[in-house]
């Protein structure tokens, strides 16, 4: 409706990045203003918002939204990147961006993969249990035709034959 905004059901979104010093880290975070962008308003009655973050498929990107609660400097020379709070990321006297840190980093992995996938496990499990149903359903398959087979050979006796011997006796 006119006049209501989304802001209030969204979170902060917040990104920890690894400090120059690798034991310590820091984090980033912005408001639902920054992302949470209004774009249209829908004959005066309606007003329309676009989620400002996409998705990629090689990784963490660091796009402009995110960017713009902060001044960011790329000191391409030591291979490191500097954030500070932007002046332009504030919303009714509210900053939309935040800065904390440094916090001790000693209890994180270094390497965020965090060793092998549990794929294979996986893919071992779902075979598994295909050979189990496969087993079931060969199972089924041969107590419904065995019984028929049965009923066929068992002297072969039709009504006919039945009658006959009925009257022989």
């Amino acid at each position: 409706m006119k006049g209501e905004t989304p802001w209030r059901f969204f979170p902060k979104l917040s990104i920890y990045l690894r400090a120059t010093n690798t034991s310590q880290s820091f984090r980033i975070t912005i408001l639902p203003k920054l992302y949470i962008q209004p774009i249209t308003d829908v004959d005066g009655t309606l007003e329309c918002f676009r989620f400002g973050l996409s998705s990629s498929a090689n990784g963490l990107v660091i796009g402009a939204t995110v960017m713009e609660g902060f001044y960011v400097v790329f000191d391409r020379a030591q291979r490191r990147l500097g954030f500070a709070l932007s002046s332009c990321a504030v919303s009714d006297g509210e900053a939309l961006s935040e800065i904390a840190g440094p916090f001790s980093a000693a209890d994180v992995a270094t390497n965020c993969s965090g060793g092998p996938l549990k794929e294979p496990l996986m893919w071992l499990i779902s075979y598994a249990l295909m050979a189990v149903c496969a087993a079931v359903l060969i199972i089924l398959l041969l107590l419904l035709v065995l019984p028929l087979r049965r009923r066929n050979r068992a002297g072969e006796i039709t009504d006919e034959s039945s009658l006959v011997r009925h009257r022989i006796k």
